[in-house]
């Protein structure tokens, strides 16, 4: 019986083949990925280097001219008291609010893990916030916040507590904001940790509670070293979420009042399109995109997965 041998031009077929099927999977994987690519490029990427490009310029809106301005913006952004506080309050908002959304969205996601109709009644209360738009939500709170015909107000009457400034209040804008904020952010991050907390194998946690471990040390010592990558993903998309706070700033107190609520993304947007100062602007969205950068990076180094 003869054997077939492979000469040389059977050999370089296969390897045209083979070529053929590489670049047939690289155009498919481009035309999956393209699309979603050039959005990030488009509306991501592109805005980004455009801001760190214009935070070198100054434009005079009186003779029409722009000019190179070095890093004056940003020696003028560090002398301007109204930035300043503005960084202050910034800094006072996420230390507040990013370390309480994840531990309530950690303790909501532990209270509806176990499959019941309870917790399926539980999911469905705690997630009803992201149903809801935020400019929408904004304008609700605002009304049950109002100081004279609020429905909070109504409620406090009821224990005798006088009328409450709320939104008004220098002492207590900033918490009412960030009331807001955790309403809407901690059923959405529950979504996350609960995902990560059901991947965790039950025979591990039934051995633990086996041997007399307690609910906190079983959560501190087993389920949360186990759902790190969910916990790392929670935490810096978070901290990015909240240092780009914007709409109910600008829907309910506008920066007020004395500059309580001013954040960094507001004062951005304030500076740009209120005092037509681009440059100045551009450099405040540059330094809190640095700002963010570190933070994140920081954040994924210490919670990086060590498995």
């Amino acid at each position: 019986m003869k054997r077939r041998l492979f000469s040389c031009n059977d050999v370089h077929t296969a390897g045209l083949a083979g070529n053929d099927y590489k670049l047939r999977s690289r155009l498919e994987v481009l035309l999956f990925v393209g699309p979603a690519l050039a959005l990030l490029l488009i509306f991501k990427i592109y805005p980004i280097l455009i801001s760190f490009v214009g935070s070198f310029f100054s434009e005079s809106f009186l003779t029409g001219s722009k000019f190179f301005a070095g890093l004056d913006n940003y020696i003028q952004l560090f002398k301007d008291s109204t930035f300043l506080n503005s960084l202050w309050v910034s800094f006072k908002f996420n230390i507040i609010t990013t370390p309480t959304q994840i531990v309530i969205a950690l303790f909501l996601a532990l209270m509806v893990s176990k499959p019941s109709t309870t917790s399926s009644i539980y999911r469905v209360i705690f997630m009803m916030p992201i149903a809801i738009a935020l400019t929408s939500a904004c304008m609700l709170w605002n009304i049950m916040f109002n100081p004279n015909q609020g429905i909070v107000n109504s409620f406090l009457s009821l224990f005798g507590i006088a009328n409450q400034p709320f939104f008004t209040s220098k002492a207590q804008a900033m918490m009412c904001i960030i009331l807001i904020c955790n309403w809407r952010g901690c059923g959405y991050w529950m979504l996350y940790l609960l995902t990560g907390i059901q991947d965790v194998s039950q025979s591990v946690i039934e051995s633990a509670k086996i041997d007399g471990t307690g609910r906190i040390r079983l959560v501190w010592s087993i389920i949360l070293p186990m759902i790190r990558r969910s916990m790392m993903f929670v935490v810096v998309s978070d901290t990015i979420s909240n240092l780009l706070m914007f709409i109910p700033v600008h829907m309910i107190t506008l920066g007020g009042p004395e500059g309580s609520t001013n954040l960094l993304m507001y004062e951005a947007y304030k500076t740009g399109f209120i005092y037509a100062d681009f440059g100045k602007s551009y450099a405040i969205v540059t330094l809190l995109i640095l700002f963010a950068f570190a933070v994140v990076m920081l954040e994924m180094k210490l919670l990086k997965p060590k498995y």
